[in-house]
């Protein structure tokens, strides 16, 4: 029986929705309405099904369909195309809008390494990389309006680049140490290093992890809390009301912060964060690639038991079909008796 879903593009930066985007898979496909709203009907034999977006003057970006989505409104969002400097790259790899405009450059370290980071973790799970996908559906609905509002200001770009991108660089870089080579102490070691070096002490951390903190619990912020974070304040509720972006970048540079401040023991905190990385929102694997799927999970997760236990659990619950003894097979939980 095919399954609905339906998606709402609109433009980033103004969020008016974009009547005749094209919606395909390269085959088949058709056009958004007046509303920007486009009505997928896909086929009961595919649990994901990935589709590219696009309309003149606009940039496309590809959009995955998951059936954990029947029923409900997508929505994401293109933006207006740039043309990028002579010899530079292009297309939808574009993505990282904040990092871009607080660094000033498509090539910056921190650029280059989140997106091959993310390359290759998808390349090891393809779950993972289903789920980088729906965290970017996510970021793609705020995040250009805040590069825009930090563009063209020297000092915003400076404080975000020390506030939000070094951290989290530095976050992810660690984690994916431990994730993708747990083996190499070496790597691992300097990763931890230069995570604790990301939150110097003079920018205050236990005041940092605070207003972290007061966002994470929709709290009112203080009136003596800085001119940026007045300014970006509405942006950053409206991305704190997205379940992936809260885990995917809000918890990191919680626990990166707060570490900082309270010399936290740094790899219990990533294991901490990976053990509730959210693939139970995702649809179950067919039934044929189950098993594999499932132990390249668990090889990202081999540094730390109780991440995998916590992942399978959750797994578990939302997948019942899947079993335990599948589950347990792949070291996300223990054998059932």
């Amino acid at each position: 029986m095919p399954w609905a879903v339906t998606l709402i593009v609109k433009d980033c930066s103004s969020s008016a929705p974009l009547p005749g985007a094209l919606v395909t898979d390269g085959v088949g496909g058709g056009y958004t309405d007046n509303y920007g709203q486009f009505i997928a009907v896909i086929d009961d034999a595919y649990t994901g099904y990935v589709v590219q977006i696009s309309k003149a003057n606009y940039s496309a970006r590809n959009f995955t369909f998951d059936r954990s989505q029947v029923g409900t409104v997508q929505n994401t969002c293109l933006s207006v195309y740039v043309a990028p400097p002579s010899g530079g790259g292009g297309g939808w790899q574009i993505s990282c809008f904040i990092v871009t405009a607080a660094t000033g450059s498509e090539t910056s370290e921190e650029v280059t390494g989140m997106r091959a980071l993310r390359d290759r973790v998808a390349a090891r799970s393809a779950l993972a990389g289903r789920l980088i996908e729906a965290i970017y559906n996510e970021y793609w609905q705020f995040s250009p309006a805040i590069a825009d509002q930090i563009r063209d200001s020297e000092s915003a770009r400076m404080a975000v680049t020390a506030l939000v991108v070094r951290p989290l660089f530095a976050w992810y870089q660690f984690a994916g140490q431990l994730a993708l080579n747990p083996s190499d102490t070496a790597a691992i070691d300097q990763a931890e290093k230069a995570l604790r070096g990301a939150c110097p002490r003079y920018l205050g951390p236990a005041k940092v992890a605070g207003y972290l903190k007061q966002l994470a619990d929709g709290q009112s912020l203080p009136a003596s809390m800085p001119q940026l974070v007045a300014q970006l304040a509405p942006r950053l509720r409206q991305a704190l009301a997205l379940p992936l972006v809260r885990w995917a970048i809000l918890e990191p540079l919680l626990r990166t912060w707060q570490g900082a401040a309270d010399h936290l023991d740094m790899r219990q905190q990533v294991a901490a964060w990976l053990g509730g990385a959210p693939l139970d929102t995702l649809a179950m694997p067919e039934p044929a690639q189950l098993a594999a799927e499932l132990d390249a999970v668990a090889s990202l997760l081999s540094f730390d038991a109780q991440a995998r236990s916590a992942v399978g659990a959750r797994l578990a619950a939302a997948w019942p079909a899947a079993g335990t003894q599948a589950l347990a097979h792949a070291g996300l939980c223990e054998h059932p008796a």
